[in-house]
């Protein structure tokens, strides 16, 4: 017992290591041809394993092509590394990879969470440390409330995407009766919430329904609801429907209302922007002409495109979340860039001082770490294609 027990412990502390640090420490410094430079490192914290994997190795890759750049430009007075502490999707695994990561002074900044429970998690944590965070895909407005002020994100938070998903509903394309229907999540009455207010302001009538998630999402609540809600959509002669929630249930939605005959305009948010919404629906058509929203951008630069793709081995185009993930790499470097001494806590200080001219946007990190700017950018299915429209 006393072997089993020894080697389970073993095993453990193996899955604890950050994967860049499977292979043999780096001292703290590294040759150069003048002598030798600091190196500091980028955590990158997210469940690189498991259900998520894609979508997190696409992040992953993003931020390692930023510092890969960084390293090549030879403008730098120190060397970067980023290192991957792959949390698996467990609490319990994340939790000891932040205090290991904290404890390891090479490391300036963490780029992640990619979770509202991880970021949440994470705040105590590392602002105790005083290690900056920029999270590139948590959108919950709630988590810029808590007080840390070492905690930043490069993405629109939920309310700034439904006001925006409004204005472009609204003034952009002249809906003045709109169906908001949400998921009843959390997330989807956050978003759903906002459209309503925004759009009441805008001068438009709106009439709220909730679609509880059902069990084809991983809820409950039985997909036959989706026929009465398609109904109430027509009888309120809406010009344009918002749904809030995910594209598994929002497939659903888009059959019922094609099978009722609703023509109005319809928009959906990030968790239905996906290229699964494609196959969701029971016929092609259901799909055709809708708008998708995302605080996410899709990049059209063609250098971060080919080499992101020379890196990840997959399209830019297809990886969400990808140019976010690149621009909060670039902005700890050119945050590091400012400082003569590099600490901490002055490089929490340098991100609330910097501008970043990024691949999505020039943003700078306000006060409550949440950034400048209300743009969102929309794409629309085209055919059996999500299409990139441009930002609303």
């Amino acid at each position: 017992m006393m072997v089993r027990r020894g080697l389970a412990a073993l095993l453990l502390a193996f899955a604890l290591l950050p994967l860049g640090e499977v292979v043999a420490p780096v001292s703290a410094t590294v040759a150069n041809a003048a002598g030798r430079e600091p190196l500091y490192e980028i955590a990158f914290v997210g469940p690189i394993s498991g259900s998520a994997r894609r979508f997190t190795l696409n992040l992953e890759d993003a931020a390692r092509l930023a510092v890969n750049n960084a390293n090549a430009s030879h403008q730098l007075r120190f060397q970067l590394r980023l290192v991957a502490y792959d949390t698996k999707g467990n609490s319990d695994i994340r939790a000891a990879l932040l205090h290991r990561l904290v404890a390891n002074k090479r490391v300036v900044a963490v780029i992640g969470p990619t979770s509202p429970d991880g970021v949440q998690e994470a705040g105590p944590i590392l602002s105790r440390a005083r290690v900056a965070m920029v999270t590139p895909t948590v959108t919950t407005p709630s988590l810029a409330t808590l007080g840390f002020a070492n905690f930043f994100r490069d993405v629109p938070d939920d309310t700034v995407q439904g006001a925006a998903d409004a204005d472009f509903l609204v003034r952009a394309l002249g809906s003045q009766r709109l169906f908001v229907v949400s998921d009843a999540s959390v997330y989807g009455n956050t978003l759903s919430s906002a459209v309503s207010a925004r759009a009441t302001v805008d001068g438009a009538s709106v009439v709220n329904q909730s679609a509880p998630i059902t069990s084809n999402c991983g809820g409950t609540a039985s997909a036959t609801e989706y026929a009465s809600v398609a109904l109430a959509a027509l009888a309120s002669q809406a010009t344009s429907l918002f749904y809030g929630g995910l594209n598994c249930d929002f497939g659903l939605l888009l059959d019922a209302l094609n099978n009722v005959g609703f023509h109005g305009v319809v928009l959906s948010d990030d968790g239905a922007n996906a290229n699964e919404l494609l196959s969701a629906t029971a016929s092609i058509s259901a799909a055709d002409g809708v708008y998708l929203s995302c605080g996410c951008v899709t990049s059209t630069n063609a250098t971060f495109n080919r080499e992101f793709a020379s890196l990840a081995h997959v399209s830019a185009s297809s990886a969400s979340y990808a140019v976010e993930s690149y621009d909060a790499a670039n902005a700890i470097i050119n945050a590091l860039r400012t400082l003569k001494v590099v600490t901490r806590a002055a490089l929490v200080n340098a991100l609330h001082r910097v501008t970043v001219h990024g691949i999505s946007r020039t943003f700078r990190f306000q006060a409550n770490g949440n950034m400048t700017g209300t743009s969102v950018f929309i794409s629309q299915v085209q055919g059996h294609q999500i299409a990139p429209l441009g930002f609303a």
